[in-house]
Parts: C-alpha cells; sequence; structure tokens
C-alpha cells in the first residue's frame, strides 16, 4: 500500500473507541473530500484528537471503518499511514533536542538501501517550504536550541512533503504569536489551494473562521452538530456545550477574600522581581509570551 492509492473521499464511518472505562468516541461519521480543510471543535476532553490518532496509526478503531474512495481502508500503525500520505502535526512537540532541525525533520521517514542512508529527494521541497514560513535558522543546529514557536513550524514543515495528501493540525498555533499564526493560516489555504486537504482542530474560533469549508462539533464523544465556518461564537460554544449561553461573559462582582498567596521581588535565572497576591475567591490569569518564562 503507499501514495498510489485514492484517499478522497476518506470517510469516517460509524467509528467507536474506549479506554478503559472511557468512552472517548461514540458512533463518529465524517467525510474528508479532496482539497478542503475541515475544522473540529469542541471541549477539552471531547474526542477530537481521537479520530485524528486512529487515521495516523497511532490506536486502531473499536468498532467502525475507514474508507479511502469507497473502499475499505486499515491503517495498523504510523508507517502506513505516512504512506498513504497522511501527516499528524501534534500538539505536543514531539522532537529530540539533541538532534539537528534537519535530523528532526527526517526522523521517521528516513530511507535506507543496504544498510545506508539515502538522500530524501523531498527533503529540499521541505526546508524550502519551512522557509517561506518564515524560518530563519539554520538546519544544522540542534532543534532544541529553537524557541517553541520554531519548534512548532519545523513540526507542521515536516509534513510538507510532495506526497503528503493529508495534514492534521492538532492545534498547530497554541504556542505561536500573532504573526506567526497568520503564517500557519497561509500555509492551510495555501495547501488547500494546491488540492491537499486539511483536518484543523482548535479552540480559537477566529482561525476556523478563516480556514474551514466545514465545521464539525463534538461533545463526548459524539459529533453533535455542523455549523457554517462563519456561526457566531455563541452559537459555536452552545453547540459545543450542549446548553443555551445567555451570556458569554456576565458581570463580575468583586467577590475577593483575604490574601492567600504572596509572592513578594521574585528572582531567579528566568524572571526578575516578580510579585502579586492571588486572594480567596478569585482566578490569576498569568499570560505571557512564547518564551517568557511564565513556568
Amino acid at each position: 500500500m503507499g501514495v498510489d492509492i485514492v484517499l478522497f473521499p476518506l470517510k469516517i464511518e460509524g467509528d467507536a473507541k474506549s479506554f478503559g472505562a472511557v468512552q472517548a468516541l461514540r458512533d463518529v461519521s465524517f467525510e474528508v473530500a479532496a482539497g478542503t480543510c475541515v475544522a473540529l471543535l469542541g471541549e477539552n476532553g471531547a474526542g477530537k484528537s481521537t479520530p485524528m490518532r486512529i487515521l495516523a496509526g497511532a490506536i486502531q478503531l473499536d468498532r467502525g471503518r475507514l474508507l479511502a474512495n469507497g473502499k475499505a481502508l486499515s491503517i495498523r500503525n504510523a508507517k502506513q499511514s505516512r504512506s498513504l500520505g497522511i501527516h499528524l502535526c501534534r500538539q505536543e512537540l514531539q522532537v529530540v533536542p539533541r538532534m539537528t532541525v534537519r535530523e528532526n525533520l527526517e526522523l521517521g521517514g528516513e530511507r535506507t538501501a543496504l544498510g545506508f542512508f539515502k538522500p530524501d529527494p523531498a527533503m529540499e521541497h521541505i526546508v524550502r517550504e519551512l522557509k517561506s514560513m518564515g524560518f530563519s535558522a539554520g538546519m544544522d543546529i540542534p532543534i532544541g536550541d529553537l524557541s517553541i514557536a520554531e519548534r512548532q513550524l519545523v513540526l507542521i514543515a515536516k509534513g510538507l512533503s510532495t506526497q503528503t495528501r493529508l495534514i492534521i493540525l492538532d492545534e498547530p498555533t497554541a504556542a505561536l504569536a500573532p504573526n506567526e499564526v497568520e503564517q500557519v493560516m497561509r500555509l492551510v489555504r495555501r495547501l488547500v489551494s494546491m488540492g491537499r486537504s486539511v483536518i484543523y482542530i482548535s479552540h480559537r474560533l477566529d482561525e476556523v473562521s478563516q480556514v474551514a469549508d466545514r465545521v464539525l462539533a463534538l461533545r463526548d464523544g459524539e459529533i453533535v452538530g455542523e455549523l457554517p465556518p462563519d456561526a457566531s461564537e455563541q452559537k459555536v460554544v452552545e453547540m459545543m456545550v450542549g446548553r443555551e449561553i445567555s451570556d458569554l461573559y456576565p458581570e463580575r462582582t468583586d467577590g475577593r477574600g483575604e490574601v492567600l498567596l504572596k509572592v513578594d521581588g521574585i528572582l531567579t535565572k528566568s524572571v526578575a522581581d516578580v510579585s502579586l497576591d492571588v486572594h480567596a475567591g478569585e482566578i490569576v490569569a498569568v499570560g505571557r509570551l512564547v518564551g517568557a518564562a511564565k513556568d
């Protein structure tokens, strides 16, 4: 089985998957057509990533089936998934810090002949795509020396081989700054215009409206509806949580109590002169730019 198979339309039909007592998927069905972007939305734990792991060959179905151009499709492992032209870019940054950028790009797709590594002819294409995304670091430096945002761009570019037909982006912009997010948006639109297909998982509704042709909402392991890409934020949230939301941002009252935590003038290798108070009955949010040491 290889990339000569006709992958689209790709259908997930009646998929079910459980992990012990947890039912992660319940009769999930949807279709991905060639040259389209399908967005999956849902709360944490809604089951968005599970069908993507099935397509990537990381886990197997308990029930249901996959269909490629109307024919039954079995994906038993990650290598088989890659051979079909499917690439999953996970939310977790799976890199080997001590290996170079180029080595991380090649990892898992190495070509050999008589026990020796062969150059991948697609690698220069991937490197060009990476640079077109605004990546300016060299290919021969350890990937561990890069920022979180730069590592994410490398992992996205890893799926841009000329053989890739379906790229799955699982929260790809979670660690990116606004200008880097726009680079990803442009990339998704360009992939679709080239006839590639994209499954886009994100909590950022404004991103979905920019790139998606179809929007599917999941709740408790089930697809509960389809929405137009320009659906209002309130409509999307109501479908995700399963109830009417009368006020997304209710009026707040100051119900703070006594100080439970006081931080005064903390100094470490990463931060200098940080002070804050945390009161009973309040939520304190700590924001940062990528790499600004919020931990």
